[in-house]
């Protein structure tokens, strides 16, 4: 399997948008797109960066191995959730398709408003 391949499988299992991976690790929405399509290629931080966020290693990102690698990481604290944000996922995650588009548009207004304030 392809990293491209992989990078996306990783993404949609864990139930992420590529908009809110975006948001979560800190770069751009096309830059994840291009990395989904094999039309960038990620680099060795940008691994990492995955490979923390996922709790997996770095080879397996590379599909040099099928296994996630069990392997223990502290996790950048940039990229641990609070309280409320577990909260929020995992009751998003219990929602209608339909349930969560709402909530996305309300976050997004949301997000736009607090911009402007």
């Amino acid at each position: 399997m392809q990293t491209s391949e992989i990078l996306k499988d990783l993404r949609i299992s864990a139930g992420y948008t590529q908009k809110d991976l975006s948001h979560l690790l800190g770069i751009g929405q096309s830059t994840i797109v291009g990395y989904e399509k094999g039309e960038r290629e990620a680099t060795a931080r940008i691994l990492a960066l995955y490979a923390d966020f996922f709790n997996c290693s770095v080879d397996y990102l590379l599909g040099r191995t099928d296994d996630l690698g069990n392997i223990s990481i502290s996790p950048s604290p940039a990229l641990e959730l609070t309280e409320n944000e577990k909260k929020l996922l995992s009751g998003f995650r219990h929602l209608s398709k339909a349930t969560q588009n709402m909530v996305l548009r309300f976050v997004e207004s949301a997000e736009e408003s607090e911009k402007r304030a």
